[in-house]
């Protein structure tokens, strides 16, 4: 007996046509399906839009504003780019040998930016610079860079791919002249850029003749910061860079830095013991105690916290 006829394909069988013919092996095309990236209307089968049909998701708002009701906000966790802090530490353990200075420490440093690095005597402010450079011994954690674990990288590495460091110790060559000592942080770049280094700090210009050692404490301090950005860092660490100088000579140092921030240079790290100066300068204060980072927020509203600068820093600001 010839089958019955099968009903055109991609309709429901009418009454009495043989359903099981539908399920033994003969392809029946799948209903039409609804276009994508639009809900199915009623009667139309949802479970084809979860069973592999690509489904294009709904428009993302644009980057840098809150989604608006309905919008899914898992879209903007899930691939929209949101730029990476320039520099990481996560959980950081380090310290010198069997001591550990450092507990845990997570920070971050955004690219362009001016952050604070502050708090009491032997907290570990200068060591954070120190395992950022590779010249503390991190136990453990990861720092990163870019991206980029750096945690095992060599201090050369590390200047290479784009960090600066100007230490507390100053460390200019004192028998080399004011211009040789420059010339030393050109590493691999045009010997014009020295016009640089003078235009904003002129001082070195009238002393470049003499040797390192002939120069005051405020200038041995912009000579190695100086030469420090001869390298063309992206960020510059700098390990308090106004200690004992005198006040005119910290003016003129801060008045570079902003001078290089207004003209589009490097992120910067900066701890200092003068705190109302550098909170005026800086973006971000991060407060470190016994190792770990205890506050963080705009240097804005951090002036306006004296109970924070009291605990933390044993000082308010007037």
């Amino acid at each position: 007996m010839s089958a019955p006829a099968w009903p055109p394909e991609g309709r429901a069988p009418s009454p009495g046509e043989d359903v099981a013919q539908r399920q033994e092996g003969t392809s029946v095309s799948a209903p039409a399906r609804p276009p994508e990236g639009r809900a199915p209307s009623p009667g139309e089968d949802v479970a084809q839009r979860q069973e592999g049909t690509p489904v294009s998701a709904p428009a993302r708002p644009p980057e840098g504003r809150a989604p608006s009701p309905g919008e899914d906000v898992a879209q903007r966790q899930e691939g929209t780019s949101v730029s990476a802090p320039m520099l990481q530490l996560q959980d950081v353990v380090a310290g010198y040998g069997p001591v550990t200075v450092l507990n845990g420490l997570s920070m971050e440093v955004q690219a362009g930016s001016l952050t604070a690095l502050l708090g009491r005597n032997g907290v570990g402010k200068s060591t954070t610079m120190k395992a950022v450079m590779g010249l503390a011994q991190v136990k453990s954690g990861r720092i990163l860079f870019d991206g980029r674990d750096i945690t095992h990288c060599r201090p050369d590495e590390r200047a290479a791919l784009g960090l600066g460091y100007v230490p507390q110790t100053r460390d200019i060559f004192p028998s080399l002249s004011v211009e040789e000592n420059l010339v030393a942080g050109l590493k691999r770049f045009p010997s014009a850029d020295l016009e640089q280094a003078y235009a904003l700090f002129p001082r070195l210009r009238e002393r470049r003749r003499n040797r390192g050692n002939q120069l005051s404490g405020g200038e041995q301090q912009m000579l190695s910061v100086a030469r420090a950005l001869l390298g063309r860092p992206r960020l510059l660490l700098l390990d308090e860079p106004l200690e004992g100088l005198a006040p005119v000579i910290c003016q003129e140092l801060l008045e570079a830095f902003r001078q290089l921030a207004n003209e589009g240079g490097p992120a910067m790290l900066i701890v200092e013991q003068q705190v109302q100066e550098v909170l005026a300068f800086a973006q971000r204060g991060v407060i470190l105690e016994r190792g770990s980072v205890v506050h963080q927020s705009d240097c804005a509203m951090l002036r306006t916290r004296d109970d924070i600068l009291d605990r933390y820093l044993g000082m308010a600001i007037e």
